[in-house]
């Protein structure tokens, strides 16, 4: 799945975009018994504007979890993938985590959600995205 929704980005996103200053943070790490970083493929998402991250330990995902979705039940710790989290420009990661303005899960399931909240801010001239596949 989360291969799907990093295409639909590159096609539906990205590509019909090419003027649009925004930038996309794409987090993999290993969930499924296929996934491996010797067979993740950082072409999938070629455009310059996407910044690719390996994390092994699921660092990101662990923290997405405990701190916006909250996936886990009664302290269970839970890894939060194939979603993304859409921020403002102005957004900075100090002590205070900044507010996200849109997420969703699976990337495929919220697509529409994605490219409405997406294009809204791309037309007020202020986005930043980040996306865990």
């Amino acid at each position: 799945m989360c291969i799907a929704g990093a295409r639909w980005v590159q096609t539906e996103i990205l590509e019909k975009t090419p003027e649009s200053d925004f930038r996309v943070y794409a987090i993999w790490f290993n969930v499924l018994w296929t996934d491996s970083q010797s067979k993740w493929d950082d072409d999938l998402l070629s455009d310059p504007r996407v910044l690719h991250f390996w994390d092994e330990e699921k660092i990101v995902g662990l923290w997405y979890e405990q701190h916006v979705t909250r996936l886990g039940q009664q302290g269970a710790r839970r890894v939060e993938w194939d979603a993304y989290f859409l921020y403002h420009p102005d957004a900075i990661w100090a002590e205070q985590v900044p507010r996200v303005v849109s997420w969703g899960r699976t990337i495929v399931a919220k697509r529409k959600q994605l490219q409405h909240d997406l294009l809204e801010l791309l037309q007020h001239g202020r986005v930043a995205a980040r996306a865990s596949p």
